[in-house]
């Protein structure tokens, strides 16, 4: 169950907040701390089939009519007992917690109104490092990779050749990076965006666009030539390499300070060392 929350929320992350199920549920709460009825919630909501509002007025009515003692951290309980007044509101307030996004300065291309050039300037940008997407699916979430699975993963590689594969330890756990451009259409017009995402290739959950973790996204008029993509992906290759390492990083990319809530956690090791055995994109 906690990591069909990790599953399907963090691909909702645009640039605000993670969840952080620890603090929201309390910390000592065992494996069943989530019920059926909100897992079927999550489920309705994260594939498209149901909205927040349709969903928080469903679990209201089970907490009304259930005998079952939830506990006193129970978030089908505070679900269940808001008010109602803005349910959709209700909903995603609940379901983030904690600030996990961090901002990076981008060059961001702008077109001069005074002479029609177009010219850069920088400005700050979200991003999901992803050694904070493994920290907390494996440590908070409870995100499982079986033991058996990295074995075969590495001796079938080591096998049959690849080079990245030989002497690599039975339980290093691979990781991949994909970029893909998507034209999207709104109430506005239509624009172009260009994604970055992060995976495990070993998870792969019933729906794959739930084994994909937005690293970010941003429209493609923004890009500044090739030097809004090279600042984001000097982000990524200093969070990659940390997992590669085995730690949390002690220093930012540019060994400058970590702002304080990754300064709390500096060196302490990751649950696996990963190793990064995909990257993936498209000519553009």
């Amino acid at each position: 169950m906690r990591k069909a929350l990790a599953a399907r929320y963090l691909e909702h992350l645009t640039g605000d907040d993670v969840i952080d199920l620890d603090e929201l549920i309390g910390a000592d709460d065992d494996e069943d701390f989530i019920s059926a009825s909100l897992q079927n919630a999550i489920q309705e909501i994260s594939s498209g089939g149901s909205t927040a509002g349709k969903q928080m007025r469903a679990l209201k009515a089970h907490v009304q009519d259930s005998a079952q003692p939830y506990g006193h951290h129970s978030m089908t309980k505070r679900l269940g007992q808001m008010s109602g007044k803005n349910n959709s509101r209700d909903w995603w307030r609940m379901m983030k917690d904690g600030p996990a996004i961090e901002q990076i300065l981008l060059p961001i291309k702008y077109t001069d109104l005074d002479d029609g050039i177009d010219k850069f300037k920088l400005e700050t940008w979200p991003v999901m490092d992803p050694h904070s997407i493994a920290h907390f699916l494996f440590e908070h979430a409870g995100l499982q990779i079986p033991a058996a699975s990295l074995r075969d993963y590495w001796e079938f590689h080591s096998q049959h050749g690849e080079h990245w594969a030989q002497g690599v330890p039975f339980d290093a756990m691979p990781i991949g990076v994909y970029g893909d451009g998507a034209r999207v259409n709104t109430k506005f017009g239509s624009t172009n965006l260009v994604g970055i995402y992060f995976n495990f290739p070993l998870w792969k959950p019933g729906s794959v666009r739930a084994s994909r973790f937005l690293v970010t996204v941003i429209p493609e008029e923004k890009l500044w030539r090739h030097y809004t993509l090279n600042c984001i992906l000097r982000r990524l290759t200093w969070s990659v390499n940390c997992l590669q390492e085995g730690h949390h990083p002690e220093r930012g990319p540019g060994n400058q300070l970590l702002p304080k809530h990754l300064e709390m956690l500096a060196g302490r090791p990751f649950k696996f060392k990963c190793v990064l055995t995909e990257i993936r994109g498209d000519w553009q």
